[in-house]
């Protein structure tokens, strides 16, 4: 482990004997508190750095640990936004010179050599848009092995591009995994979801704020969600997240971009979502949007937050916040290691509790948590060893239970099978199916969906975990709406629901507002516990009995 003071997800692989009297080391992300030259012997040198996704927890520290002309390893979709997120990174963050890690970037989009017995290949992860794990392959005299690191990961998509896959065309000796997890994701994946559409679609001016990568995969959501479900809520893409999307070379119904803006009457208006960031509007595009709709009592803020900030909690308009951590649930971690079978399980990046339940769970394998900074051995003159603390007799064990499972652990060199591991690219195929990405799309049918209309995809109970249904909306709106997307919002929305929301509206306005709807009175004590208000202006239709809302004020 590279840092596991400041954050744990970075580690660094050495791999010995690849040149003489020298050990050539690979550093997997590049996070808070990486120092290389505290890490790295005299006899050390960083030959790759190998980037897993385009965020800042993973990146921070990249700039600084170059040396010795090692390349920086990405899967394709990270390397091609990567310009623009360590630019804006640079803005708020102390990261280096970002044009030096840009000079030494390479994609990954096959097997590629690090050394001459040391090869790598990136593979999907999730998580975010470009997410990979990496896959390494090396050979000690005729036997292969292999190592996967999976950096932060899920079995979901992310933006389209495909998740973990849990079967692999060789074994996966050694596992190192990033143990953090969260409960819920598909719920507040959809709240989420269903609040912007929903008040979109009631006529609402609705600013979504979220991070880069985070913005582009909720602007992939609503999009084909909007078009799935008939809605056409046209979806506006500004800032960093308009520049991330058309560097990730989208195309997705009802989103546009707006990179570079002056001006924002334009890009806010009733019926249409726009999506900014940061997550949380104290800065940058969201400031500047936020600002305009914060005293608009028709308007929506709707804040997809990391956890790590304080969002917006009131305002004039319409505010929502919803904690999104796209991890896998523990159940999802446990499957994927019972997938992949390894004898070595690493587990980093969590808290210490988080940590704390992968010890022991895993009886047929040897099971290492990544909380310190001690140099742990592996493999070693062709043999995977177990961790120091377990006792010959408890070590034996794991090893005869993986002999009954796996036999001898030895590859055979070969590498075509590996062309049937997806490659990290996105899935624009027509027939996409939104609930791989967390939304529990039958809810969000029953919400949105007219009788007209007809069914979407519903989830196939693949998804990390279960959720109930909660019920639909019930005042969904049956009104034709026209196809053209070039139509205005309130053109769209101009039908039997919306004409009874305005008059609503203007009815609630005219009762809190108009002079004859106030009446004064004077209190009169009737005795024994009566009070009477007695009308001393205006001429108003009461009946006896009739109950009355009051809105109570002295006045001279």
């Amino acid at each position: 482990m590279a840092n596991p003071r400041s954050g744990g997800e970075s580690y660094l692989l050495r791999f010995e004997g690849a040149l003489d009297g020298q050990t050539a080391c690979v550093l997997v992300d590049s996070g808070q508190g990486v120092d290389l030259d505290s890490l790295l012997g005299d006899d050390e040198y960083l030959t790759a750095v190998l980037l897993t996704h385009a965020h800042l927890d993973h990146y921070v520290s990249l700039s600084k640990t170059l040396r010795h002309g090692a390349p920086v390893y990405a899967s394709q979709p990270t390397a091609n936004v990567l310009e623009h997120v360590l630019t804006e990174g640079e803005k708020n963050y102390d990261i280096g010179d970002s044009d030096d890690v840009l000079d030494a970037l390479t994609p990954v989009t096959e097997w590629t050599s690090l050394l001459a017995e040391v090869d790598v290949r990136a593979v999907p992860a999730g998580h975010v848009p470009g997410g990979a794990g990496f896959v390494f392959r090396f050979r000690d005299d005729e036997e292969y092995n292999h190592v996967f690191v999976t950096g932060d990961f899920t079995t979901r998509t992310a933006g389209g591009y495909p998740g973990l896959a849990t079967t692999f065309p060789a074994d996966v000796d050694a596992l190192i995994t990033n143990g953090t997890t969260r409960n819920g994701v598909e719920r507040t994946l959809t709240d989420a979801t269903s609040t912007a559409l929903r008040r979109a679609e009631e006529g609402s001016t609705v600013l979504l704020t979220a991070s880069g990568l985070t913005g582009v995969s909720m602007a992939y959501r609503l999009g084909h969600l909007s078009d799935q479900l008939d809605c056409s809520v046209p979806i506006t893409l500004v800032g960093q997240a308009a520049k991330l999307y058309e560097d990730l070379d989208y195309d997705v119904p009802n989103v546009e971009t707006v990179p570079v803006f002056d001006g924002v009457s334009e890009l806010l208006a009733r019926g249409r979502i726009t999506i900014s960031g940061p997550e949380i509007p104290v800065e940058g595009s969201s400031r500047t949007l936020f600002s305009a709709i914060e005293d608009d009592a028709a308007a929506t803020l709707v804040q997809l937050t990391g956890g790590a900030t304080n969002p917006v909690e009131s305002a004039s308009c319409t505010v929502y916040d919803f904690e999104l951590v796209n991890h896998p649930t523990l159940d999802t971690v446990d499957s994927v290691v019972s997938a992949l079978d390894p004898i070595q399980i690493v587990v980093g990046h969590g808290t210490r509790r988080q940590l704390n339940q992968y010890r022991g769970r895993y009886d047929d394998g040897f099971v290492w948590l990544g909380a310190t900074d001690d140099e742990n051995v592996l493999y070693d003159d062709g043999r995977w060893l177990a961790p120091p603390w377990l006792d010959e007799a408890a070590a034996d064990a794991i090893r005869r239970q993986d002999w009954r499972q796996n036999g001898v652990r030895t590859g055979t060199g070969e590498v075509e099978g590996w062309d049937d591991v997806p490659p990290v690219e996105r899935d624009d195929s027509s027939s996409l199916d939104l609930s791989t990405e967390g939304l529990l799309l039958d809810e969000l049918e029953s919400q949105f969906r007219s009788p007209s209309m007809p069914d979407v995809n519903t989830r196939d109970g693949t998804d990390d975990e279960a959720v109930t249904n909660d019920g639909a909306r019930a005042d969904a709106s049956t009104t034709e709406r026209d196809d053209s997307r070039e139509e205005t919002a309130t053109e769209q929305f101009d039908g039997e629901f919306q004409a009874e929301l305005r008059s609503r509206l203007e009815t609630i306005e005219n009762a809190v507002s108009a002079p004859e709807s106030r009446i004064r009175a004077r209190v009169v004590d009737a005795g024994e516990d009566v009070t009477l208000l007695r009308v001393v202006e205006g001429d108003p239709e009461f009946e006896h009995g009739e109950e009355l809302d009051l809105i109570l004020s002295e006045s001279d």
